[in-house]
């Protein structure tokens, strides 16, 4: 036989062999859940843990760490991945795991495993022990190189098949260096070859019993392998339950268990589940319930079986048996539980119960008391008593109640008629109030206080006036404030009288009541006789300057307003004959009978016509020191006077003791002698101050700045001063001085003459004029010269130098020149003036040289097909230029600039877009694109309720687009439109019900939008609904409520009363959105018929009635 055949052969021998015995992953760890290896390490400061830091795919791996002290992944983490040298010498550390081989062979360990270390150094290797971890064989080379996670295949020496023995990691480190990455490992698995052909054994658990739960009737299966017995050759065995773990059954159930090892033999048995129902049904009655009683104090325990809810997961309801007790109908006269019993088909038994309350809702009556009057006390009020005892109540039920009175008593009620309620109230709390009127009247008088006795001056005429007494009067009342009584007195106040009166002054309070007190008034005289006098009388003087008192009787005459003259006393002073030196008044007095005196005065003027004379002293000055003020002394006595009778007087001004500034001041002095004649002087007084004055000059000026502004002068002195500029240079502070130097002097001066100056110096240095470019930014298109030139200068010299960007200046000294090969984009040149001692000004110009934009390209034209957030695209301006969107309406756009826009909001209709590329200088580009936005389909008639006999009316929607197809369709109910295709239509007939129109635009490229219109048709003539006979308001969710349909909806103000039996009133309402749930006042009424009326305010229908019964 050739080679080669015998090569092919041995090939298909193999490949026979592998499919045959197959590998087997007996064991597989991935380190996401428990971790159930073992840790061998001797001191060294790594250990094997299985942490989160590290992984290949999952959560965590299998990892050397160092340990640390937080809980996280940095180097100081508790489980952080990587390892430490050790103390000293070479470590190891281990990880295993036990492994029961007995039926495999060819054994393979893989897994990821990722490690960088240095061989013989720290390196890792799959070790295996045979005899419990007391010696370790490594079973593959070093592993140093693994940068990354990479698989792991070894395969075990023979030796260890069909065998048990312990797989691990060992894990060898020294004290010289650290690797890059710690060992870590990933995926581990066991894989081998099983010959094991001979099938397990098990034993089935006894037939049991199980039972089903409360909720679906239904038993969910346990887990039976796991009371199975189950034995195999090879120790590892699965089994599998039929029907599975976790299955719901609810019958008697056959369990199938098979037991299955990793070569594929299994073996099988079953047992019988018995499935049993012992859950009693679980009722759930209404908590609670209530009956109301009836005249006679009793009610009939309701029907509480239909309400009963029942959670049986076994037995069908229909085949429940219910047990009330006490039964429907019975009578009670208080508040009980009523039980319901539930058996269900296994006879399980459960019972609930309702607490029926009992409630008396009949209100007491109760008959009040007549109207009573009573007076009020001195506070004005009445303190109210009770009356309670006076009011008669009677009830169906209670015998005993409480009475209430409003307002209470105690409390105190004002004057005035005032209603008083009684409230009786049962032992159910039902209540009944009945009312009378009481009133309250004030009766007391008010207290006056009037002055005893008053007295009163006469007047002219010797007549007093009575005059208004009021505001002498005082009082107050027990209910009437003082402010608004009403006082009077029974004498007018424009009486007249002469002697004596009394009058009678009278407070009314607010109610009619008035008290009284009385004044006695006398008139009195206190008016002066009236006396008139000669106005003056001239005396000639004798040659002694004296004059004589004449006898003024007969020069004069007196009045009064009670005594006659003949009986007014006379009486002069100066007496006649009485010789005087000086003028004198002379004064006459008459006193009438009641002792007023009336005086007047004559006055003596001597006849004398001659001035006096005066001289006035020289000059008078006073040295003052430093001192500014002074006080003027009186020069008067330093005049000389010279009169020809005795008697004159002196007068100064300034007066003596002015205070006067230093300097000289005129003083004029006056004499005047007894007969009225002056004379006058005038002399100075000088008040001499020796202090001159200091003033202080800004220091001497240096500047560049022609324009020159310095501070004033300091000026100091103890008394009033002026500063004045004295130098001839003809500028000052805040002029423009000229160049070189300028002398500056100041004087100051004080009120007494003493002069001081100062001076200083202002030199304006040789200084640049403005440096000044009037058109400081030039923008060029594809042009690389241009000319710049600054404004003219005075002084200084200028020159163009260039910043940024390149250019050629042909003359960089002159004012106007041309600069040359200027760079694409940005340049900037300068122009500086420079002086020799003052510096240098600047200013610059940008001269810009741009391309051409690109031509502006744009799609010809579009369709918006939503109103908001269309992308719209234009092409890019490339560097240098921008681009602008715009538009001929009012399209926004969120970003005008940018080549891809967005257009936030379109109208209706065809529009033009505008994408213009521009730049600085150069002619813009431009391209448009008409842009169509469909019309949004709007009905324009809004949803109605219209009678079938109104028909036709108008049906309107928007216009549509030029471009856009219009049409009417039926969604719901029934209706004739005249045309369909038309926005403005007319619905002419339909059938009763809501007809749902829709109205929809299409287009050929944005497809279509639409609107609704609903319309609810009905017929107008006599109203007809379906109205029920009976609901049962139980609370279940079903027929809770009195509905009628359409009511509502088709009347919505019309007025719904239901009433009881007795003709009470228990439910009302206009419009009948909220239906009546059966209650009164939040309570629920009994079961029984009630009566109900639905009319309508506009007479749309008649009124109809009929009667509704409640079962519960």
């Amino acid at each position: 036989m050739n080679k080669s055949i015998l090569l092919f052969v041995s090939a298909v021998l193999m490949q026979w062999s592998a499919h045959l015995l197959a590998q087997t992953t007996f064991i597989t760890d991935n380190f996401e859940g428990a971790f159930s290896w073992n840790t061998v390490s001797t001191t060294g400061p790594n250990q094997w843990v299985q942490g989160s830091c590290t992984n290949n795919g999952g959560n965590s791996a299998l990892y050397i760490t160092s340990g640390g002290v937080t809980n996280d992944c940095t180097p100081t983490g508790i489980t952080h991945y990587g390892y430490a040298n050790s103390a000293s010498g070479t470590e190891t550390a281990i990880v295993y795991l036990p492994v029961n081989a007995a039926c495999y062979s060819s054994i393979r360990i893989l897994a990821e495993i990722q490690v960088e270390g240095e061989s013989g150094l720290d390196y890792l290797e799959l070790v295996c022990s045979t005899n419990s971890g007391a010696s370790w064989t490594p079973v593959s080379t070093q592993l140093v190189a693994n940068a990354t996670y990479t698989g792991f295949n070894q395969l075990l020496p023979g030796s260890f098949d069909n065998s048990v023995f312990w797989i691990g990691f060992r894990f060898t480190y020294n004290d010289s260096n650290i690797g890059n990455k710690a060992p870590a490992i990933d995926n581990f698995r066991i894989q081998g070859i099983s010959g094991d052909v001979t099938p397990p054994t098990i034993t089935c658990p006894s037939p049991s019993t199980g039972y089903t739960d409360e909720f679906f009737c239904q038993l969910t299966l346990a887990d039976f392998g796991a009371l199975a017995t189950v034995n195999d050759n090879c120790g590892i065995v699965s089994t599998v339950q039929t029907p599975p773990v976790g299955t719901t059954v609810s019958t008697n159930t056959m369990i199938t268990l098979q037991a299955t090892d990793p070569s594929g033999n299994n073996t099988s048995c079953n047992f019988l589940l018995t499935v049993l129902d012992t859950v009693a049904p679980k009722p759930t009655c209404p908590a609670l319930d209530s009956v109301y009683a009836s005249a006679s104090c009793d009610a009939l325990v309701p029907n509480l079986v239909p309400s009963v809810t029942v959670n049986e997961a076994c037995t069908p309801a229909v085949s429940l048996v219910f047990n009330q007790a006490p039964a429907a109908g019975t009578t009670i006269t208080a508040t009980q539980n009523v039980f319901v019993t539930v058996t269900d088909l296994a006879g399980n038994a459960a019972s609930c119960f309702t607490h029926i309350l009992f409630f008396d809702t009949i209100s007491p009556q109760i008959t009040c008391p007549a109207n009573q009057t009573v007076s009020t006390n001195n506070g004005c009020t009445y303190d109210i008593a009770s009356f309670t005892s006076q009011a008669t109540v009677t009830d169906n039920c209670s015998t005993v109640f409480l009475l209430n009175q409003s307002p209470a008593v105690g409390n105190s009620l004002p004057t005035g008629v005032h209603s008083i309620t009684i409230q009786a109230i049962d032992q159910e709390g039902n209540d009944q109030v009945c009312q009378f009127n009481l009133t309250v009247q004030d009766l007391t008088l008010p207290v006056i206080n009037c002055p005893a006795t008053l007295s009163i001056p006469v007047n002219n005429q010797c007549l007093a006036l009575v005059g208004d007494l009021v505001p002498l009067v005082s009082a107050t009342d027990n209910c009437t404030a003082s402010s608004s009584l009403v006082f009077a007195q029974d004498k007018p106040a424009t009486l007249l009288f002469s002697d004596s009166i009394t009058v009678l002054m009278t407070a009314v309070d607010l109610n009619g009541n008035i008290g009284s007190c009385s004044i006695f008034i006398t008139a009195i005289d206190t008016l002066d006789p009236i006396v008139t006098c000669l106005s003056d009388t001239s005396l000639a003087i004798s040659g002694t300057c004296s004059m004589t008192i004449p006898n003024l009787a007969g020069t004069h005459s007196a009045v009064d307003n009670c005594s006659p003259s003949n009986l007014l006393t006379f009486s002069q002073n100066p007496l006649p004959g009485t010789v005087v030196s000086n003028p004198v008044g002379i004064v006459i007095s008459y006193t009438d009978t009641s002792g007023n005196i009336g005086t007047c005065i004559t006055q003596t003027i001597p006849i004398e016509s001659i001035n006096p004379t005066i001289s006035c002293p020289p000059a008078q000055s006073v040295n003052n020191g430093v001192a500014c003020y002074a006080l003027i002394p009186d020069l008067t006595s330093f005049a000389t006077v010279s009169d020809n009778c005795m008697g004159y007087s002196l007068t100064q001004q300034p007066a003596p003791g002015t205070n006067l500034i230093s300097g000289t001041h005129v003083v004029t002095i006056t004499v005047t002698d007894l007969a009225g004649n002056t004379s006058s002087c005038a002399t100075s007084f000088t008040i001499i101050e020796t202090q001159a004055p200091s003033i202080t000059c800004p220091n001497n000026i240096s500047t560049c700045n022609p324009l020159v502004n310095y501070g004033n002068p300091i000026g100091t002195d103890n008394c009033y001063f002026t500063i004045s500029q004295t130098d001839l240079s003809g500028v000052s502070s805040g002029d423009i001085f000229p160049i070189g130097t300028t002398t500056q002097t100041y004087q100051i001066e004080d009120s007494s003459g003493n002069t001081s100056s100062c001076s200083f110096t202002v030199e304006v240095l040789q200084y640049p004029d403005t440096a000044f470019i009037p058109n400081s930014l030039i923008y060029l298109c594809n042009t690389f010269t241009t000319s710049i030139e600054a404004q003219a200068i005075q002084s200084g010299t200028g020159s163009w130098n260039m910043l940024t960007g390149g250019g050629t200046i042909t003359n960089p000294n002159a004012l106007q020149t041309t600069v040359q090969n200027l760079s694409l984009g940005a340049n900037t040149f300068e122009w500086v003036v420079t002086s020799p001692t003052c510096g240098s000004t600047r200013d610059t110009v940008r001269i810009v040289v741009n391309m051409p934009p690109p031509q502006a390209n744009l799609q010809d034209s579009m369709y918006a097909c939503a109103a908001t957030n269309y992308i719209i695209q234009g092409n890019n301006p490339g560097t240098g230029a921008q681009g602008t969107w715009s538009s001929n309406s009012a399209i926004t756009f969120n970003n005008t600039h940018a080549p891809v826009a967005t257009i936030l909001s379109i109208p209706d209709g065809y529009h033009t877009i505008y994408w213009t590329i521009s730049t600085n200088g150069c002619p813009s580009t431009v391209d448009s694109s008409i842009i169509y936005a469909p019309i949004v389909a709007q009905v324009l008639t809004p949803d109605t309720t219209i009678c079938l006999n109104q028909l036709p009316i108008n049906l309107q929607g928007n216009q549509p687009g030029s471009d856009q197809a219009t049409y009417w369709i039926e969604l719901a109910g029934t209706g004739t439109l005249t045309n369909k295709y038309n926005p403005n239509t007319q619905l002419t007939g339909g059938a009763p019900g809501e007809l749902v129109l829709l109205y929809r635009h299409t287009h050929d490229f944005c497809g279509a939008t639409q609107d609704t219109l609903r319309i609810q048709l009905t017929n107008c003539g006599e109203a007809t609904f379906d109205i029920p006979t009976v609901f049962t308001p139980n609370h279940d969710g079903d027929n809770d409520l009195f509905l009628i349909p359409n009511l509502y909806e088709t009347y919505p103000d019309c007025k719904v009363t239901i009433i009881n039996r007795w003709g009470s009133k228990v439910f009302q309402s206009t419009g009948y959105e909220e239906p009546w749930d059966g209650t009164f006042k939040g309570d629920d009424l009994p079961f029984g018929t009630y009566f109900y009326e639905i009319v309508s305010p506009n007479n749309d229908f008649k009124a109809i009635k009929g009667s509704i019964s409640i079962i519960r």
